[in-house]
């Protein structure tokens, strides 16, 4: 139970940091949530590369929910819609579900306006999955990532 109250503290804080429009205490904050779920996950670092195994696509989209709910959702709501003008809506955005993912890979990982940078927080098979997730809830429809085109967005390649 405390461990519960501790994560919904951190996510408020998160979702609250990112509307104060500090993207460097945006990005400290998201970056403790990113940090409590990957312990309450039993992981203790983030994988990079060649280090995991490739998921099917229905798992790294399941892992993308878990990241969603604990790291997007706060702001843009469970249902992908949103909140007033400060957070958009991700649902029906043809932004997320454009044919060349590269915007949403760089806003994800940089942030943009409000939003939190997670470059430092989410492995790239996490942005990988949570923008997988984004890419095909609600009425989405778009193929799922690969975490070798998050990579190349961080490194800039893309």
């Amino acid at each position: 139970m405390r461990t519960s109250g501790l994560l919904l503290a951190l996510m408020l804080l998160a979702a609250c940091s990112g509307m104060a429009g500090g993207s460097r205490a945006g990005a400290i904050s998201g970056g403790i949530v990113a940090e409590v779920n990957r312990a309450a996950a039993g992981l203790t670092a983030p994988p990079q590369g060649d280090e995991a195994a490739p998921l099917s696509d229905d798992a790294l989209i399941a892992m993308g929910r878990q990241l969603y709910a604990s790291n997007c959702a706060p702001c843009h709501q469970p249902n992908g819609e949103g909140t007033l003008s400060l957070f958009p809506a991700l649902n029906r955005n043809a932004f997320v579900t454009v044919s060349d993912p590269t915007g949403v890979i760089d806003t994800v990982l940089h942030g943009r306006e409000i939003m939190p940078a997670f470059a430092s927080t989410l492995s790239d098979r996490e942005v990988a999955a949570v923008i997988s997730y984004i890419r095909n809830a609600w009425n989405n429809q778009a193929p799922v990532l690969d975490e070798s085109h998050v990579r190349e967005v961080r490194e800039g390649a893309r």
